[in-house]
């Protein structure tokens, strides 16, 4: 019998092919070759087998009846009513439903068959065996190869120019030989294709590397760093995205090190450290890292980690000196968009990060910080970076901290809710003794500061500014803080247009210094303090809204300082070359200016809103002042003689006493100014004085 030809159109009704062609029980087995399309590929016309595409198609993409026998298939009339082509396997002992045609006698190894004939409808070259590999690559075949069955590699071997490496449920074994491409593509899914013992070389040109590809499946008994780490090494070395898409099983992928080397990228899979990592709280563990071999020190370059999804899984892990979730750093760092949660340690370490960005993370719980920003105590790799819009929640010791000598460091735009501290400017060391420099830190905001994890022995300050020098704290919103708003000593730094509200009555810190607005330090080993306290609101604070302790040179501008309790604003002995202007302040049950002896200074056109006085002016140790007043006690006729503070003998005051009595100005000169009074008054005189 001659063959069918594709010029009949033959119909896969049997009656019609029958009919057509005069077919008899002696020609099955030539039927079933037609049919099927299983005809050697050098005697068809390819172009013929691609008119019938749609056939073989509707064959391949089909759920439906199972026969033993192509006879057996062929004779039922009719198709299934839903029309889904039928499969056919080869000794079964039931009969099923299913998908494959499983013949023994067309593939050793079985349910390849459909894949065959996809690759003959499309032209592709089929590789079903080593010995077809090599094949292709002698004859330097360019297409796309269908690999349908695995193989496993004998030597190393070079993949010719134009060919695209498509997957069927196979994958070639590495077998410890070198893979080389050139400019190959990859066609694959979420199923592994190599495995990780052996190497790929040359070039691939590929959009992303999948982790899958190397055998990473994600499950709770499986450790997936082998395949992971080999798909990030393969993608560094070809400059390609590493994506990480979720596992088949829906579970994380287990890991206990992971270096990254170029561009990773989560697409919705989990990574979640594995139990037991962190055993020995002597060690520091770095599991996820760009570290540029053993050295702690040096990192890879121009590394990124994008909208990763990671589980520090702190509960199982609870052992170490250092155990953080991601350690990040080097030239051109992006960490961005990623989402972390239960840190055995902190969160985010950016380290020795020059040029950098971190930003947009989602950071819920760590044992330490939320995000730690560090250098060597020489500073001489870090700076030029920004830490920006990220959401820091539930981290024990705080959202942000800058260390050691991180420098130039702008850190704006973050909200840090329910933490142990805010933001914290640490200067420590153990060497050089580097601390932070010009660190800008704007627009934050910082809410439920300190009190839910006090029993860990905090500070609960919004943010704290230890060597703050040439620093910036800026427009940032600080709410419902325990202890202290800002804290800060340093040199020639600028706190400007914060918003600093305090926690309820019944949480705030229960020590003297426990509730304040802004606390201004001396900075050790500085002689002149020189900062700028600018237009700041310190609203209701139980102790102090603005307190100086030993420093000098600070100039305050504006603002207003409220308490409840204590002095609004509070100037201290040690405090020298102070000058304040037009600072409101108001005190609920003590004054609203407390100004020690010792200090030194100038206080003009301030509202104290307890006095009534609409320019509270005075002027203690410094030889600028032109304007002072006060309020002083008359006894009698012994008067009182007040010291005014000016430059010289004022040449205009004004005075009234509480007590509607006679009294007078008895004499005025460069030093004080003598009041007396009759017998009859004891009370209290307020006065002004100007030059």
């Amino acid at each position: 019998m001659d063959k069918i030809t594709f010029g009949n159109k033959v119909d896969t009704k049997v009656t019609s092919v029958a009919e057509i062609n005069k077919v008899t029980g002696a020609n099955l087995n030539e039927i079933k070759n037609v049919a099927n399309l299983a005809v050697d590929q050098l005697e068809l016309n390819t172009p013929q087998i691609a008119s019938n595409k749609e056939d073989i198609t509707s064959l391949i993409n089909g759920n439906g009846k199972t026969y033993i026998s192509i006879s057996d298939a062929m004779a039922v009339l009719p198709l299934p009513s839903d029309n889904t082509p039928f499969t056919i396997r080869d000794s079964i002992s039931n009969l099923e439903d299913g998908y494959y045609i499983y013949l023994s006698t067309e593939e050793v190894g079985g349910y390849k068959f459909l894949e065959a004939l996809e690759a003959l409808a499309n032209g592709y070259y089929v590789v079903n065996s080593l010995l077809d590999f090599d094949s292709l690559i002698s004859n330097a075949s360019s297409g796309v190869w269908m690999v349908i069955s695995d193989i496993t590699l004998d030597a190393n071997k070079t993949i010719p120019t134009g060919v695209t490496l498509q997957f069927r449920n196979a994958k070639i074994n590495l077998g410890g030989f070198i893979l080389t491409g050139t400019s190959t593509k990859i066609d694959a899914g979420l199923t592994q294709i190599f495995d990780t013992n052996g190497n790929i070389d040359g070039t691939i040109n590929a959009e992303y590397i999948n982790i899958n590809w190397f055998g990473a499946i994600g499950g709770n008994s499986t450790v997936d760093n082998p395949s992971i780490q080999k798909a990030i090494d393969i993608g560094a070395s070809q400059k390609i995205q590493v994506h990480i898409y979720p596992s088949l099983s829906g579970l994380p992928y287990r890991y206990t090190e992971i270096v990254n080397k170029g561009v990773l990228i989560g697409k919705g899979g989990v990574l979640k450290l594995d139990d037991n990592v962190g055993v020995d709280a002597l060690e520091a563990y770095y599991t996820f890292h760009n570290f540029n071999g053993a050295s702690r020190v040096d990192m890879l370059d121009d590394c990124e980690y994008i909208n990763l999804i990671i589980d520090g899984n702190g509960i199982n892990n609870t052992s170490f000196l250092v155990l953080d979730i991601l350690t990040a750093g080097g030239k051109n760092i992006v960490v961005r968009g990623n989402k972390m949660i239960d840190a055995a340690d902190s969160a985010i370490m950016l380290t020795f990060a020059e040029n950098g960005i971190c930003e947009q993370n989602n950071i819920n719980g760590a044992t330490d910080l939320g995000i730690y920003i560090n250098d060597n105590e020489n500073g001489l790799n870090s700076f030029g970076s920004r830490t920006t819009g990220n959401i820091i929640t539930k981290c024990v010791f705080g959202g942000i901290a800058i260390k050691r000598g991180a420098m130039r460091h702008k850190i704006n735009d973050n909200y840090v809710y329910d933490c142990g501290n805010g933001i914290t400017h640490e200067a420590f060391g153990t060497g050089l003794g580097g601390h932070p420099e010009g660190i800008s830190i704007e627009n934050n905001t910082i809410d439920l500061i300190g009190y839910n994890y006090r029993a860990s022995s905090l500070a609960e300050v919004g943010i704290q500014l230890s060597q703050f020098d040439n620093g910036k704290c800026s427009d940032n919103k600080i709410m419902r803080v325990s202890g202290t708003g800002i804290q800060v000593d340093g040199e020639s730094f600028i706190i400007d247009g914060n918003m600093i509200t305090p926690d309820t009555v019944d949480r705030l810190k229960p020590d003297a210094k426990g509730s304040l607005g802004i606390y201004v330090l001396n900075r050790s080993g500085i002689l002149n303090t020189n900062g700028i306290i600018n237009n700041n609101q310190c609203i209701g604070f139980r102790d102090h809204a603005l307190r100086f302790s030993s420093c000098t040179g600070v100039q305050v501008i504006g603002g207003k300082y409220t308490t409840t309790n204590l002095t609004a604003v509070r100037v201290e002995a040690l405090v020298l070359g102070l000058v304040m202007q037009g600072v409101t302040a108001k005190s609920e049950l003590s004054l609203d200016f407390e100004l020690f002896s010792g200090s030194q200074f100038n206080i003009s056109k301030c509202l104290s809103l307890s006095t009534g006085f609409g320019s509270f002016d005075q002027s203690l140790g410094l030889d600028f002042k032109k304007e002072s007043n006060g309020i002083e006690v008359m006894t009698g006729a012994t008067g009182v003689s007040i010291t005014h503070g000016l430059d010289g003998t004022p040449t205009k005051f004004n005075a009234h006493a509480s007590v509607d009595s006679y009294w007078w100005v008895e004499t005025r000169d460069s030093t004080s100014i003598t009041f007396r009074a009759n017998t009859a008054i004891t009370g209290n005189l307020y006065w002004e004085a100007s030059i």
